[in-house]
């Protein structure tokens, strides 16, 4: 059984190995801050991302609630950069979420499906995935 890396308690399986490999919010922060201690290239210096310009807003609701649940722990930026994960045709991923301090891409997703662009993010960057079942099980834990 797979234990969270920041308190060690048991992980409930989900059927994806893309969520954080933490058990709560108060432990995906934790993580997320124990990151930012360790160096991390820029996302723009790395092969296929480039900085992507947008003015739109959230895409659903539940992009908002990670966010309004995160933003006041660690920085996020919103739809920063785009990964290209195919040269012909030209098709660029784009993760809702950068955790600048951490390195790190978040992807949030309410069910997964039509996993190709992002496991090819994932062997290009740090992402992890954010589901709604995952969140769910997170936001009903409490830490003691």
């Amino acid at each position: 059984m797979k234990r969270c890396e920041v308190c060690g308690e048991a992980l409930p399986f989900l059927g994806l190995a893309y969520h954080p490999p933490v058990c709560s919010l108060e432990c995906l922060v934790a993580l997320l801050k124990n990151r930012a201690l360790f160096p991390h290239k820029p996302p723009d210096t790395l092969e296929g991302v480039e900085v992507y310009p947008h003015t739109r807003s959230f895409h659903s609701a539940f992009e908002e609630e990670v966010w309004r649940a995160l933003r006041p722990h660690v920085t996020l930026e919103y739809e920063p950069y785009a990964i290209r994960v195919n040269e012909t045709p030209r098709r660029m991923y784009v993760p809702d979420f950068y955790v600048p301090e951490a390195g790190l891409f978040l992807e949030i997703k309410g069910r997964p499906r039509n996993m190709k662009g992002f496991l090819k993010a994932q062997e290009m960057v740090d992402i992890y995935m954010i589901s709604s079942k995952w969140w769910k099980l997170c936001r009903k834990k409490k830490k003691k």
